[in-house]
């Protein structure tokens, strides 16, 4: 059934305290019977049976009725070990959290089984197989050593496989429980293949069918056993208390029995201050027994013991054990049993651990703020100039007028104008209520930039008509926000937007307008048609004699350049917009006229400070993310180690690597998920709704943004959470299992 041909491994190889732990062994075994692998401690028993069971990688050739195993794959060996290895191991490695159904019904879900009939049936006959039948439901690591080994056996026979392997069972048994551990594995090899490391030799001459000796890493002899006497078997420091007669002293407070003859002994027993005295009144030997002694009192007869190891009832192995015809990858750690794992873990955290899922929340605000930041930093739809480049600020000085600059330009090119802002109020019905008020209500500051100079790039709603008569505007992206952070004072606008400004109307100078439409800008302007602007921009002069005026008369007295009106017109803040201010700012440079802003240069200098900013979020995005990622990965990695026992029965049992990585997926999603989303979402409410950034007058946010930033934090979460349990699960099973015990 087994062939393994010069198998040779190494500990510390080429190393000065190199050890051949396997030295050029070659055996074969057969389908049945019970195989010993005896020798001294260290002599390489349990690498070498490790190695044939794939709990560890060696050199050499090894094969499973003619299929080659011979190079190592973990994951061709967990299949291995999960359909057709059944292991005994001599710490039991049971899941001790869970009861004793729980470790068995495991191994039946981990080959398929998933009928809970058939699953109930035949946990309840292989513990009725080894004594167990009342302790289902107790848990695992509150049964005795030999309860625990009991069970260790019903698991391994549960799923019926074809080779038992059996490593130093009954290392931690007295010889009661080692008789009936053995008994039972001499009744499993009738039937299968049993290999059983041990190092007393009592044990391989009193059950084995072959005894391979190892000795330094080499099989130094290989012989059949003749079955010797099982008396050889009985630890001889060891006291059968049934073989003694038996006396009882008792009282109300005191219990003493006495085994053997006492009948000429006088005997003074002394309890004082916690400490027992005794004196026999003679030179006879006393020997003190207590946890830690060789000798251990046996409730039964010696001869009754022996008589045991032929007393071994029928074992059945197909009963109850309908395994699927098929070997298909079998999923026994579901989604729902890890998420109750993952929330069970943040339940029971520490203090210390609950204090750093704070620090996640918190992230999950800086990785939301940060993301905005960024998006700031990078939409081409922010990276404007406080002013637009049609736009050039003219300085005059004492010896020239509002009216000098206005005679250089071209109406179809240009128009000069103040830079004063204007006020507009919000009128009519807005959001469904009224806001018709007496000396308040909603409004916001605006600069005005002509229609017909700059072209804009319509988001809702469309663009002003260029007609005579028809006032309308368009607001852009800026100006509509600060309406809306101003009409939350006085109007209930949860929900709505900027696009649900098309179609109110403003009051300008007590003259009504109506939005049409809202720009890409973010300067803060609002566009109107080339005549409404001069209408708006004069009428709110005082002292110019308008009042009586119809607009076709001020626009007429403006574009004849009306002297009075245009000298008296603003000789601070001039701004001429055009739609060529290059060669506009050449020509008024060329007649003496000062343009201050050179959109080029601020424009490069603009841009060198946010890559600056940029540069500046990104490194306290990375540094925000190190720290998160720092923290996640010492959080994953403290609780793996607290878990090492219950992953390394998963790996020696055969459970893929796959499903323990799950686990602690799902762990790092719902950690990110209770914590670092929460505050992810707080932050972007603050920010969409209640316009926390919206200082800088940019775009905040976007649904790509949103999606990306949360992307970035569950990806790099996932990678970094579960990094450590990939490091861990890259070793054999027999390297985390030694682990574990160190």
């Amino acid at each position: 059934m087994i062939k393994a041909r010069n198998l040779n491994k190494y500990f510390f190889k080429n190393k000065k305290n190199e050890i051949h732990v396997i030295n050029n062994v070659s055996l074969d075994l057969p389908e049945k019977g019970l195989i010993a692998l005896f020798g001294p401690s260290g002599g390489g028993k349990t690498t070498l049976l490790n190695v044939i069971a794939g709990l560890d990688r060696a050199k050499g050739e090894l094969s499973y009725n003619d299929v080659d195993y011979s190079n190592y794959k973990m994951r061709k060996w967990d299949k291995m070990r999960t359909h057709d290895i059944g292991y005994i191991f001599q710490n039991y490695l049971l899941v001790e959290e869970l009861s004793v159904y729980e470790n068995i019904r495991m191994t039946l879900e981990m080959v398929g089984i998933k009928d809970k009939e058939q699953i109930d049936k035949r946990i309840s006959y292989v513990l009725k197989s080894v004594g167990l039948e009342k302790y289902e439901r107790r848990i695992a690591g509150q049964l005795s050593g030999g309860q625990q080994q009991r069970v260790a056996i019903a698991r391994a026979l549960a799923k019926n496989p074809k080779v038992i392997i059996a490593d130093e069972p009954t290392g931690n048994l007295d010889s009661k429980n080692t008789v009936e551990i053995m008994n039972i594995i001499k009744k499993i090899s009738e039937d299968k293949l049993v290999l059983l490391v041990t190092h007393a030799p009592n044990i391989a001459n009193s059950y084995a069918d072959r005894i391979l000796k190892i000795e330094d890493g080499r099989i130094t002899e290989d012989t059949s056993n003749d079955k010797t006497k099982a008396k050889a078997f009985i630890h001889t420091s060891d006291i059968y208390l049934e073989d003694f007669d038996k006396k009882t002293l008792n009282d109300e407070n005191t219990n003493i029995t006495l085994y053997g003859d006492f009948s000429k002994s006088n005997i003074k027993l002394v309890n004082k201050d916690g400490t027992i005295y005794l004196d026999l009144g003679s030179d006879e030997k006393v020997v003190i027994i207590n946890s830690k002694s060789e000798t251990k009192l046996i409730e039964c007869r010696e001869t009754d013991l022996i008589e045991k190891q032929d007393d071994v009832s029928q074992f059945e192995y197909d009963k109850y054990a309908n395994k699927p015809t098929t070997k298909t990858k079998v999923s026994f750690i579901t989604i729902k049993r890890a998420i109750k794992l993952a929330f069970n873990k943040l339940i029971n955290a520490s203090r210390r651990r609950k204090l750093l899922l704070v620090g996640f929340f918190f992230a999950g605000i800086m990785i939301a703020l940060m993301s905005s930041l960024l998006l700031i930093g990078l939409d081409p739809r922010n990276n404007q100039l406080n002013y637009p480049k049609e736009q050039l600020q003219v300085s005059l000085n004492e010896h020239q007028s509002f009216l000098d600059v206005k005679k250089e330009i071209k109406n179809d090119e240009a128009i000069v104008f103040n830079n004063l802002s204007n006020k507009i109020t919000y009128t009519g019905v807005v959001f469904n209520q009224a806001s018709i008020y007496s000396g308040g209500g909603p409004s916001t500051n605006v600069r005005f930039i002509p229609a017909h100079i700059k072209k804009a790039e319509i988001i809702y709603g469309r663009d002003i008509q260029d007609k005579k008569g028809v006032k309308e505007i368009t607001l852009d992206m800026g100006t509509a926000r600060s309406f809306l952070n101003s009409a939350r004072e006085y109007l209930s606008t949860v929900g709505y937007k900027e696009k649900d400004l098309v179609g109110m109307t403003v009051k300008l100078n007590n003259e009504l307008y109506k939005i049409v439409g809202i720009t890409n800008y973010n300067h803060g302007l609002t566009r109107v048609n080339y005549d409404n602007l001069i209408v708006i921009m004069l009428r709110q002069r005082t002292g110019l004699g308008l009042e009586d005026k119809t607009d076709d008369e001020i626009i007429e007295m403006f574009n004849n350049n009306d002297e009075a009106l245009c000298l008296d017109y603003m000789y601070e803040n001039i701004v001429v917009y055009s739609k060529t201010s290059k060669e506009t700012k050449n020509h008024l440079e060329s007649k003496g006229i000062t343009v201050v802003n050179d959109y080029e240069r601020d424009y490069e200098k603009f841009m060198r400070g946010r890559k600056s900013g940029l540069s500046g979020i990104i490194t306290i995005i990375l540094v925000i993310s190190g720290l998160i990622w720092f923290s996640l990965y010492f959080i994953i990695r403290s609780n793996l180690f607290s878990r090492i026992n219950e992953i390394k029965v998963y790996r020696a049992l055969g459970v893929r690597r796959i499903e323990i990585v799950k686990i602690y997926l799902v762990e790092v999603i719902v950690l990110t998920t209770v914590t670092s989303l929460i505050g992810f979402i707080f932050m972007m409410y603050l920010i969409i709704k209640n316009n926390f950034l919206g200082s800088f007058n940019m775009v905040t946010y976007s649904p790509i943004q949103i999606i990306l930033a949360l992307l970035f934090m569950y990806v790099f979460n996932i990678i970094f959470g579960t990094l450590p349990v990939g490091v861990l699960l890259r070793k054999t099973p027999a390297a985390i299992i030694a682990s574990a015990e160190v």
